[in-house]
C-alpha cells in the first residue's frame, strides 16, 4: 500500500480537511465577536496563531491514533481485521459536511444579511445628499481627466491699478461659469493666482497644476470700451485650440454675453456637451447696471481678504451696488456675508450684524430664491444664530444650486460639526479645500479637524499654509504647529518651534508655557524654571509654572502658587478651583481636595456634566475617580462618579470609532477602562496612545485614574517606552543649536502729556466684553479688560502701550484723521484682537429681596435646538443664580468664574462688564417661567430646573 493510500486509510486527509474548515469558521466568528467584547486585534492574532500551530499535531495524532469500540488506541496496537477506520471516515465526512454547511451559512449571512444591514444602517443614517452628489461628481471627473482646465489670471493691459479688481472679477466670474459645467474640472482660483504675471512656459504650469488645457488672456479697459483677448491652449502640444478677441462697448449685458460665449466656446473646443440647465445659467444676466457690477466686483475683491478693514470696505461697495441696482441679488448676498463675517474678523457685534443681515437676506430671497450665494449667506446666518438644522438645510440648498461654492461647503462643514456629524464634517471641509486649497478659513478648519483626530502631519500641512497666508498674526499658527508636535510626543521639535516663535515674538508666554511643559517632561527642571521665571516676569497673572510644580511633585507649593494667582486675579468663582482640587488630590490632601471639589460642584449647581463635544475628558475622569473613592459627602456621591465614568467611556469609545485617534483620546479610554477594572483593555488602549505619541511621564506617574493597573508588569513596560522616547527627545534637543533669547526690555517707555492720553479714555468692546480706559489722579492711563483687575498702560509710542503686569500684551489705539479712536488692537502671544468704542454700561437699579428672589434657582437651556441624538441629550447649559446677604445676585456657569449680576429693572439683569442681557418671562408654551439670555444678537431660552439641586 502506498503512503498516500495509508494516509487515506488512517483518515489523516479527512482530519486535515475537517481541521482547516473548522479553523476557518472559528476565525470568522472570532473576528466578528471579539471586537464586540472589547478584545483587541492581538487576541484575534493569538487565536489564528494557536490554530496554525495545532494543525500539524492534529495530523500526527490522526496518523498515530485510531478510534475503536474500546476507545482511542495507538494504531500499531489495533488488529487490522478489527479496524473501524471506514466508519470513522464516514463520521468525519459527515462532520466536514456539517462544518462546511455552517461555514457556507455564515458566509451568506455575513455577506447578504450582516453587511447588507450595515450598509442599510449607514445609508439610513443621516447622510448628506450634498456629499453624495459631490462623490458622484468626483468619480465622474476621475474618469474624464482630459477635461481638466486651468484659467490663468488675466493680464491687466490697461496699466491702471484701479482697474485691477475689474480684471480679477472678470477672471473670477469666468471661472465660476466654467466650473458650473459638470464635464469640466476647473482648477481653483487660489491655485492659479500664484501665476499672475508669470513667465513660466504653459507646459510647465499645466504640469504643476495637473491639467491638460490652459485658458489665458488679457483685458484692456478704456473709457466705455473693453477689449478681451483669450486663447485656449493644449498643454501637451502648446497648440492653440481656440482664440478670440472681444472688442465691446462696456455694458453689463455685453460682459455677461462675452463670458457666456467664452464658456460655450471652451466647452465646444474640448468636445463637452452643455446640459440645458448649464446653458440657462450661462445666459443669466445678474444686473444690467455696469456701475452696480463694478461696485459688486470691488465688494467681492475686498471681501476675500478677510480683514476688518477690507470687510468694512466690501460692505460699503455692496451697499453702493444695491443703490445702483436695487434688484441685484448678488450684491445683497455679498452684503449679508460681509456683515456676518465682520462679527468674526472685525469687531461688529452680533446684535448689530444679525438683524441687519436678516433684513438683507429677506430682501434677497424675495427677489430670487434660486441664488446659491443667497442660500450660502442664509446658512451662515442660521449658523451664527444657533439654528443648526436650518443652517444645514440652507447650505445644502446652496450646494445643490452651485456645487462649486466653496464658502457653502466650508460653512456646511462647520454646521455638520455642530450637529456632531463628524465624518461628514470632515468630508465637507475636504470638498471646500479641493475647490480653494489656499483659502485661509478652509485651512484653519481642516487643521483643527485633523489635529483633533490625531492626524498631526496633515494638520501641520494646513497650518503651514495658514501661516503663509496670514500676516496679521505672525506666530499664532506656528504655535499651533508646535502644539501638534507636543501632542504627538515630538517634544524636542516643540521646543525648537517655540524658540523660533520667541525669535519673532520675544514676549510670547504661550511659547514659554509649551517649553516649560516640555522641559518638565524631559526632566530638565532647571530649564523649565528659567522659562517659568521669564513668563512670570512678562505676565504676573498667567499660572505658567503649574506644570513645573507638578513635575517636582511639590503639591503644597502648587496649592500656594494657585491661591496667589487666584487672589491676584480677584477670582470669585470657579476659576482656578479645579486646578486647586487636582493639586490637592494628586498630593493626597484628601480633605483639601474635598473642600475644593465641594465649592466647584456647588458652583455648577451640584452636578458636573459630561459634554460629548469634548475630546479628552481627563478632568471628568479625575472628578469621577474622586467621587467613587471619596465622594460620600459630595453632591451625587459615588453613584454620580460611576455614572460619569460610564458616560465618558461611551463618549470616548464613540469618538474613537468615528475617527478620533488623538493620543489624548486613547489615553482617556485607557483611564476609563482602568477605573472600570478592565486591566487588559486599559493597557491595550494605553499602548495605542503611546503608539500615537502620548509621552506624558508626569501624567502617567501622577494621575490616580491609572492606579488599578499601575502594578501590572505591562504598565511598567509601557512606561519604559515613554522614558526611552523622552531620552531620545532629550538627546535630539541637546544636539540642537538654539539661538540666544533676547528678552523684552520693559523700560523703553516715553512720556505723553495728559491731553494726549485723554483721547484714549472711554469704553471699548470686542462684541462680548466691555473694557474701560481712564486716567488716574496722578495722570497715568489705566485699563480694565472686563472683570479683570485694572492695570497701568505704559506708553511705548504715542499710540502704542504695554500692560505693566502683562508685558507681553500691547494695546494700540488707531486714530482717524481727526484724532478720534476708531478701534483698538490688542496683541499678545502671536495673535491680535480688535475692539471698538462702546457706550458706557447702563446704570443699575436696586431691587427688593423678594424681587431678587424671583431670579434665584438653577436654570437650564439646550444650546442647539433641533438636533437629534446625543446632542439633544447632552448639550445642556446650566446656570445657577443665588443671592447673598448684601442683596447681590451671583451667577455660576460650568467651568467659568462666578459673575455678579446687576438689575436694569425688576425683569432684566446684566453683567457689569458684559453686553449680555437676561430677561425674565412669566410663562412659555407650557406656562413655565423662562429666563431669556440675549447674547450678541441671539437668544437662548432657559427654564427653571425643579429638582433637589434647585
Amino acid at each position: 500500500m502506498s503512503f498516500f493510500e495509508e494516509l487515506k486509510r488512517r483518515n489523516v486527509i479527512r482530519v486535515g480537511i475537517a481541521y482547516l474548515v473548522g479553523a476557518w469558521l472559528v476565525i470568522q466568528v472570532t473576528e466578528t465577536l471579539f471586537p464586540v467584547y472589547g478584545l483587541s486585534d492581538g487576541a484575534i492574532r493569538m487565536v489564528v496563531t494557536i490554530l496554525a500551530i495545532g494543525f500539524l499535531p492534529a495530523l500526527i495524532l490522526a496518523w498515530v491514533f485510531e478510534r475503536t469500540a474500546d476507545g482511542i488506541k495507538l494504531e500499531r496496537n489495533v488488529d487490522r481485521s478489527q479496524s473501524e477506520t471506514l466508519q470513522t471516515g464516514r463520521t468525519l465526512d459527515r462532520a466536514i459536511i456539517v462544518v462546511l454547511a455552517l461555514a457556507l451559512g455564515y458566509f451568506l449571512v455575513d455577506k447578504f444579511v450582516l453587511r447588507q444591514a450595515t450598509t442599510t444602517a449607514l445609508v439610513q443614517a443621516e447622510r448628506s445628499p450634498a456629499l453624495e452628489d459631490w462623490e458622484r461628481r468626483e468619480a465622474a471627473e476621475a474618469t474624464e481627466a482630459d477635461t481638466a482646465i486651468a484659467v490663468l489670471p488675466f493680464t491687466n493691459f490697461s496699466g491702471d491699478p484701479a482697474t485691477e479688481p475689474f480684471t480679477l472679477g472678470i477672471h473670477d466670474d469666468l471661472l465660476t461659469h466654467l466650473s458650473r459645467i459638470d464635464a469640466l474640472k476647473v482648477t481653483s482660483r487660489t491655485s492659479v493666482l500664484q501665476y499672475r504675471n508669470t513667465t513660466q512656459p504653459i507646459p510647465v504650469i499645466a504640469e504643476e497644476l495637473g491639467v491638460d488645457y490652459i485658458l489665458e488672456g488679457g483685458i484692456q479697459r478704456a473709457g466705455n470700451r473693453v477689449r478681451i483677448n483669450l486663447q485656449l491652449i493644449e498643454a501637451a502640444t502648446d497648440r492653440h485650440l481656440w482664440a478670440e478677441i472681444y472688442d465691446r462697448e462696456l455694458t453689463a449685458e455685453n460682459l455677461f454675453a462675452v463670458q457666456a460665449d467664452v464658456a460655450g466656446e471652451v466647452s465646444k473646443s474640448l468636445q463637452t456637451t452643455l446640459l440645458p440647465e448649464e446653458q440657462k445659467a450661462l445666459e443669466t444676466t445678474p444686473t444690467r447696471s455696469m456701475a452696480a457690477y463694478d461696485l459688486y466686483l470691488l465688494g467681492r475683491h475686498h471681501q476675500q481678504t478677510r480683514t476688518a478693514e477690507s470687510l468694512e470696505q466690501s460692505v460699503a461697495y455692496f451697499e453702493q451696488a444695491i443703490e445702483e441696482d436695487p434688484r441685484y441679488v448678488g450684491a445683497y448676498a455679498g452684503l449679508a456675508q460681509s456683515r456676518l463675517l465682520l462679527v468674526g474678523y472685525g469687531n461688529e457685534t452680533g446684535s448689530e450684524a444679525l438683524p441687519a443681515a436678516r433684513e438683507i437676506l429677506d430682501q434677497a430671497l424675495e427677489l430670487d430664491r434660486e441664488s446659491a450665494e443667497v442660500w450660502a449667506a442664509e446658512g451662515l446666518y442660521r449658523y451664527e444664530t444657533g439654528e443648526i438644522p436650518e443652517s444645514i438645510e440652507a447650505l445644502e440648498r446652496a450646494i445643490e444650486l452651485d456645487i462649486q461654492n466653496y464658502h457653502a461647503w466650508l460653512w456646511y462643514g462647520n454646521s455638520l460639526a455642530m450637529a456632531r456629524r463628524y465624518e461628514e464634517h470632515l468630508e465637507a471641509l475636504e470638498a471646500a479645500y479641493s475647490l480653494e486649497p489656499l483659502s485661509y478659513p478652509v485651512n484653519v478648519n481642516l487643521a483643527n479637524a485633523y489635529s483633533l483626530r490625531g492626524d498631526f502631519a496633515r494638520a501641520r500641512t494646513h497650518l503651514a499654509r495658514v501661516d503663509q497666508i496670514d500676516d496679521q498674526n505672525p506666530t499664532q499658527w506656528l504655535e499651533n504647529i508646535a502644539d501638534t508636535h507636543y501632542a504627538g510626543g515630538e517634544l524636542a521639535r516643540a521646543v525648537i518651534d517655540a524658540r523660533e516663535i520667541l525669535a519673532v515674538d520675544p514676549g510670547n508666554t504661550d511659547a514659554m508655557r509649551l517649553m516649560i511643559n516640555s522641559y518638565v517632561e524631559l526632566d530638565d527642571g532647571n530649564a523649565a524654571r528659567r522659562w517659568a521665571d521669564e513668563a512670570a516676569r512678562l505676565n504676573a497673572f498667567a499660572p505658567s509654572a503649574y506644570w513645573l510644580f507638578l513635575g517636582r511633585k511639590d503639591f503644597e507649593g502648587l496649592i500656594a502658587y494657585l491661591e496667589d494667582k487666584r487672589t491676584l486675579s480677584e477670582a470669585t468663582g470657579n476659576e482656578y478651583l479645579f486646578d486647586l482640587f487636582q493639586a490637592a488630590y494628586l498630593g493626597d490632601r484628601i480633605e483639601s481636595a474635598r473642600a475644593y471639589a465641594t465649592t466647584w460642584l456647588e458652583n455648577l449647581g451640584g452636578r458636573m456634566e459630561v459634554n460629548p463635544g469634548f475630546v479628552f475628558h481627563w478632568d471628568n475622569l479625575l472628578m469621577a475617580d474622586f467621587l467613587m473613592r471619596h465622594g460620600n459627602d459630595l453632591p451625587g456621591g459615588p453613584a454620580r462618579g460611576r455614572e460619569m465614568l460610564e458616560e465618558v467611556q461611551d463618549v470616548l469609545l464613540g469618538r474613537q470609532t468615528r475617527g478620533f485617534n488623538h493620543p489624548g483620546t486613547w489615553a482617556g479610554i485607557s483611564m476609563a477602562y482602568a477605573m472600570a477594572g478592565d486591566t487588559k483593555s486599559s493597557l491595550d488602549a494605553l499602548e495605542q496612545a503611546i503608539n500615537r505619541g502620548f509621552s506624558s511621564r508626569v501624567r502617567l506617574e501622577l494621575l490616580p485614574q491609572w492606579d488599578r493597573v499601575r502594578a501590572e508588569p505591562r504598565f511598567a513596560e509601557l512606561q519604559a517606552r515613554i522614558d526611552q522616547r523622552l531620552a531620545r527627545e532629550a538627546a535630539t534637543l541637546a544636539d540642537a543649536r538654539l539661538a540666544d533669547y533676547e528678552p523684552i526690555d520693559g523700560d523703553k517707555r516715553i512720556f505723553l502729556p495728559r491731553e494726549v492720553l485723554e483721547r484714549y479714555t472711554g469704553y471699548y468692546t470686542d462684541g462680548n466684553v466691555l473694557g474701560r480706559v481712564w486716567l488716574s489722579d496722578d495722570g497715568e492711563l489705566l485699563g480694565q479688560p472686563g472683570p479683570q483687575p485694572p492695570s497701568r498702560l505704559i506708553p511705548l509710542t504715542e499710540t502704542r502701550f504695554f500692560v505693566d503686569r502683562a508685558r507681553q500684551i500691547t494695546v494700540e489705539f488707531v486714530l482717524d484723521d481727526e484724532g478720534r479712536v476708531t478701534h483698538v488692537l490688542q496683541g499678545g502671544d502671536g495673535g491680535v484682537s480688535r475692539m471698538k468704542p462702546a457706550d458706557p454700561p447702563p446704570e443699575p437699579v436696586e431691587l427688593s429681596v423678594d424681587q431678587l428672589a424671583r431670579f434665584e434657582g438653577t436654570w437650564e437651556a439646550t444650546l442647539v435646538e433641533g438636533i437629534e441624538g446625543e446632542l439633544a441629550d447632552s448639550d445642556i447649559w446650566t446656570v445657577t443664580i443665588s443671592g447673598d446677604s448684601e442683596r447681590t445676585l451671583w451667577m455660576d456657569f460650568d467651568n467659568q468664574p462666578r459673575r455678579q449680576l446687576q438689575a436694569l429693572s425688576e425683569r432684566e439683569l446684566f453683567f457689569p462688564w458684559f453686553i449680555h442681557r437676561w430677561e425674565l418671562h412669566d410663562g412659555g408654551a407650557a406656562g413655565e417661567e423662562r429666563l431669556i439670555m440675549h447674547l450678541d444678537g441671539t437668544e437662548l431660552v432657559f427654564t427653571r430646573r425643579m429638582d433637589a439641586s434647585s
